[in-house]
């Protein structure tokens, strides 16, 4: 396959031949072009001309090329996961119904194979597998005394700064001669239920603070936890959200998380297995019960996931719950089963996610597929697995317009070298009795002042943890895998809200009203074509929408007329959403305008433009996006800082440059923890907690908490062969 003079977004005129059936790993600076030429050029092209020879070709296209031969059909298996339905199951995505079906062996109806149907699913769960009730680990602080409001749900902050229930629960301890000064936990039983369950008959008059004015009302007591309950249960979005902070989601236990009616299928089997057990217990227990000569095809496909190490999931899991790495997996899955030859993989960070112990199983996965004469092509940074590819192609030399050149696909020799580490590690926060997910009663230390990494296989805990840490603890910020929230709109300076900033300062010098500087606000100096939203959405009813790049502004989201506004050193409004990051500078007049600037470059995203839009993001971008949104408009004070995997999508030299980034606020906070993969990041840490052995019921155990030190003595070797070249 061979595309001649390609320069779609910053890549420069380049031309690219392709082997078929070869490894071909691409690498190179963030934003020098990678995504650029694999996916929105090889894969987009491939994918396109062949969809077209039945759809006919789509109304425009993003990318640029002279001419092109010999392209062959293309997937592209990427990191993001949008999917958002939670009757979404890997039961349902991988089209089980349709394998169980095709079997002579098994005799159930195909009607009860087609699990999203409301006379198959759980009356309990209504088929969603999962029920939420009170943690009281969650709920309430035994160590506190009732004048400090043991009740968290009670506490002010909870409850947008009133304090009408902690002084509800004062006065309902004077009327009930209940101590104050005593912990809850020090109460007599009759005391605790008398708060927990108990509800007046008669009203108490209470005066509190709410908005910065004193207001009085006449309140009837409800027992905590009753309170707590009906919040849960509350047909207000609003209410049962808030109950869902101090709730732990368990399996459904009358359906056991296989979100079907037992009832209806209690003599219902696979093989060896019943039908509910096959959903709701894990894919490395189902799989000993399913004869692989009888039920081949049932088989293969869940031991193709337990060999890419997703074993531990269960068919009913529900898709938006995966990680993207897990999501990933499920896909190569797909791919391999599907027996299909004679294309092109392309795959987005397969290491993104991934511990050092499965590199070799995935590198024997790749190569597994590569025998049916597929090509693959991998974005990739992990140095180890670029060493097992057949072809290397580098693009950079640097980020944006400082990037898209072809240049020579040489991997440096790197040795690790480890620093040890010198700080006194003395105040540490413990939380006992951890319990959430596959983590039962563990606990853990972590120091303050100091960054922690929480490490391990995929599955194993990690994120369980983080997840216990924000909900038991206060004041933490936790940047997850979750997507940023947005639209067909959503750009960069929309997402960070840099663009109100921007509109204020112009506002201010032009003494006009702040919206005439806003994109999408209708005003004159916007794109009229797509109303400053710089794409064109055709709605088509029986097929998938058609979003381009609006024509007349080019993506760029304002007009001509924007050129005549300008604020220091005589910069437009235009050029402000459509210079990249690392060509702006000196706009004084902006508020946060130098600090996002200084994280922007530190992050390796000064190649970005505001007017991008977020939808074209990479995952690793999208989390670094996510880390500037914090740093640039939330305080750290007092605040423990959680980032989940801050290194993906990035080459090691990147990766120490977001960790230098983050060193800097680490006085600034409480503590920040980093779950993380990498072992250039995480031996870089001050302390390291280690989940594991494994992953699932054979994960969840805590099997290192201490110094980064110690764990470089103890388990260096085994990364050694993945990190010394």
């Amino acid at each position: 396959m061979k595309i001649i003079g390609i320069k779609t977004n910053n890549l420069k005129n380049v031309d690219i031949e392709i082997d078929l059936g070869t490894i071909i790993g691409i690498f190179g600076p963030s934003g020098g072009g990678k995504t650029s030429l694999a996916y929105s050029t090889i894969y987009k092209l491939c994918y396109n001309t062949f969809n077209s020879i039945q759809n006919g070709f789509e109304l425009s296209e993003d990318y640029i090329v002279d001419e092109y031969e010999n392209l062959i059909p293309t997937v592209g298996i990427r990191q993001l996961n949008l999917n958002t339905n939670p009757r979404s199951t890997i039961y349902s995505y991988l089209n089980f119904a349709t394998f169980i079906s095709s079997s002579k062996h098994i005799d159930i109806p195909y009607s009860y194979l087609k699990l999203n149907n409301p006379l198959n699913e759980c009356k309990v769960c209504k088929g969603l597998g999962i029920i939420y009730s009170i943690d009281i680990s969650l709920a309430i602080d035994e160590n506190l005394t009732i004048k400090e409001i043991p009740f968290i749900a009670w506490k002010k902050q909870y409850n947008t700064g009133s304090n009408l229930y902690e002084n509800l629960l004062l006065e309902f301890c004077k009327k009930y001669d209940i101590d104050v000064n005593k912990k809850f936990s020090e109460l007599p039983q009759s005391k605790k239920e008398l708060l927990l369950y108990s509800k007046s008959e008669t009203e108490f008059q209470i005066k509190y603070k709410s908005n910065k004015r004193y207001r009085n009302k006449k309140v009837k007591f409800i027992g905590y936890l009753i309170w707590l309950e009906i919040y849960l249960h509350s047909s207000k979005k609003s209410e049962y959200n808030f109950a869902r902070k101090f709730s732990s989601e368990q399996p459904c236990k009358q359906c056991k998380g296989s979100r079907l009616d037992i009832e209806k299928y209690k003599n219902l089997f696979i093989d060896k297995i019943s039908f509910i057990d096959f959903l709701s217990q894990p894919i490395k227990q189902v799989i000993k019960y399913i004869d692989k000569n009888k039920y081949k095809k049932i088989y293969e496909k869940l031991n193709n996931m337990l060999f890419l190490g997703i074993g531990y999931l269960n068919l009913s899991r529900a898709i938006p719950t995966l990680s993207g790495g897990e999501l990933q997996k499920l896909n190569l899955t797909n791919l391999i089963n599907s027996k299909i030859s004679n294309i092109l993989i392309v795959i987005d960070e397969i290491t993104s996610g991934l511990n050092a112990a499965d590199y070799d199983n995935i590198v024997s996965y790749l190569k597994q597929i590569q025998k049916s004469n597929n090509s693959l092509m991998l974005i990739e940074h992990n140095k180890y697995f670029l060493s097992k590819c057949d072809t290397l192609i580098k693009v950079g030399p640097g980020s944006g317009k400082k990037g898209g050149y072809l240049i020579e696909p040489k991997l440096e020799n790197i040795k690790f070298q480890f620093k040890e580490k010198k700080q006194k590690l003395n105040n540490f926060i413990q939380l006992n009795n951890i319990n959430i997910n596959n983590v039962k009663n563990q606990t853990i230390k972590f120091p303050e002042k100091s960054i922690t990494s929480i490490i391990g296989k995929s599955g194993s805990g990690k994120s369980s943890v983080a997840l216990f840490i924000e909900k038991k603890i206060d004041n933490v910020i936790y940047i997850s895998q979750k997507n940023l929230k947005g639209n067909i709109k959503s750009t960069l300076a929309s997402v960070l809200e840099i663009n109100k900033h921007i509109a204020q300062a112009f506002s201010k010098k032009y003494n006009k009203d702040y919206h005439f500087f806003m994109p999408n606000s209708g005003s004159k100096i916007i794109c009229q074509n797509c109303n400053g939203q710089g794409v064109i959405k055709y709605e088509r009813s029986f097929e998938e929408d058609i979003i381009i790049t609006c024509p007349e502004c080019n993506g760029s989201l304002f007009n001509k007329e924007s050129l005549k506004y300008t604020i220091d050193n005589n910069i437009s409004l235009y050029d402000i959403y459509n210079f990249t990051i690392d060509e702006l500078n000196n706009l004084k007049s902006i508020n946060k305008f130098d600090k996002f600037i200084e994280l922007s470059n530190y992050l390796s995203l000064g190649h970005l433009s505001l007017n991008r839009k977020t939808n074209t993001l990479s995952g690793g971008e999208l989390k670094r996006v996510k880390i500037i949104k914090t740093l640039l408009n939330k305080s750290l004070k007092n605040k423990i800082l959680i980032i989940d995997e801050p290194s993906a999508g990035l080459d090691e030299n990147s990766a120490l440059r977001v960790l230098n980034i983050i060193k800097k606020y680490k006085q600034d906070s409480k503590s920040i923890i980093l779950i993380e993969h990498n072992p250039y990041i995480f031996f870089e840490t001050d302390f390291i907690i280690e989940l594991g052995p494994d992953a699932g019921d054979e994960g969840g155990k805590v099997i290192f908490c201490n110094n980064a030190n110690e764990y470089y003595k103890k388990y260096y070797e085994q990364y050694k062969k993945y990190m010394d070249f």
